[in-house]
């Protein structure tokens, strides 16, 4: 479950969970993406700690790890990520891939190269139709509506 976590964009747990990487006590390792995502979402000496000891996290030690964004009770577990999807659909979708695009590029290439990816993204949103229709929303102060053009 831990893996398939750290792949997410975000990241919500319930007050009850517990997070870790128990491979090494069976053996194996996180080899699913886990030991490189841990170490880029909450720094290599916590990865480590997370991926040697195979030790399980409270929910509270994972939001203080960055491990997760939120903490919630488990009754609001399920409307919260339906929260955050429905703010993410409300985005314009051009803008919020080249966003996620950029953000994963910080861990892949030099500060150069993803500056120079930034400026072309940009580029590229100036030519959609969603900017305007972001721009004209803001101003008649009413929610946007895009369309992915």
């Amino acid at each position: 479950g831990t893996e398939i976590a750290l792949a997410c964009d975000i990241r919500i747990c319930d007050e009850d969970s517990k997070i870790g990487a128990p491979e090494v006590a069976l053996g194996l390792i996180p080899a699913w993406g886990g030991c490189v995502r841990a170490a880029r979402i909450v720094g290599l000496g916590r990865a480590l700690e997370m991926n040697l000891t195979g030790a399980q996290l409270t929910a509270k030690e994972s939001l203080e790890y960055g491990l997760v964004s939120k903490v919630v009770a488990p009754s609001d577990l399920e409307s919260e990520a339906i929260k955050y999807a429905m703010k993410f659909g409300q985005n314009a979708p051009i803008a919020l891939k080249l966003a996620k695009q950029a953000t994963h590029m910080a861990f892949e290439t030099t500060y150069e190269k993803n500056f120079e990816f930034q400026v072309q993204a940009s580029v590229e949103c100036f030519k959609t139709k969603d900017l305007g229709e972001g721009i004209a929303a803001l101003f008649e102060k009413r929610q946007a509506k895009f369309k992915g053009e």
